[in-house]
């Protein structure tokens, strides 16, 4: 009985992430406000398509293309030479540093993920810091870190 149910899931998703992938991804700027989408939605978005759906949700209202992310990926080098030594080229440069650092710091302390020697530590302040040399009129509002790590963990999870 726990495996017909299981079983009955497995197939339910697959229907689900099947209407996903042929009516609604293809057609997504005419379908994207539709009473089907918010009825998919409000039934759970399938894992095997739920990457997918959320770019297409959240868009790139920015326009950042996989090389402008490298560009800025690179920029925000000469923005801190490494995550252990910061040298920050100017005063301000400084402080935005040690706010990423500061709030990277007290994220989850008790999972010890985004520790120093932790990988993610590291890409955590990459991606800050290039968002930084992208939008340098913002800067970094402490607290973004939770909306990345949001991102992080959902790409982890589900691609």
């Amino acid at each position: 009985s726990i495996q017909i149910s299981v079983q009955s899931q497995s197939a339910a998703q697959a229907a689900l992430a099947s209407v996903w992938v042929k009516e609604i991804l293809p057609f997504w700027d005419d379908k994207r406000g539709s009473r089907q989408v918010r009825s998919l939605c409000s039934r759970g978005i399938p894992s095997a398509v739920r990457g997918r759906v959320w770019l297409k949700a959240l868009g790139n209202p920015q326009h950042i293309s996989e090389n402008l992310y490298s560009i800025l990926a690179e920029s925000s080098k000469n923005f801190i030479r490494n995550v252990d030594e910061v040298k920050p080229q100017a005063h301000g440069e400084q402080d935005t540093v040690n706010l990423i650092i500061s709030d990277i710091g007290r994220t989850f302390p008790e999972m010890d993920m985004f520790g120093v020697d932790q990988p993610l530590h590291a890409s955590l302040i990459k991606v800050l810091c290039a968002y930084v040399m992208h939008r340098p009129d913002l800067g970094y509002v402490q607290g973004t870190h939770t909306i990345v790590l949001r991102i992080f963990f959902f790409f982890l999870i589900c691609c």
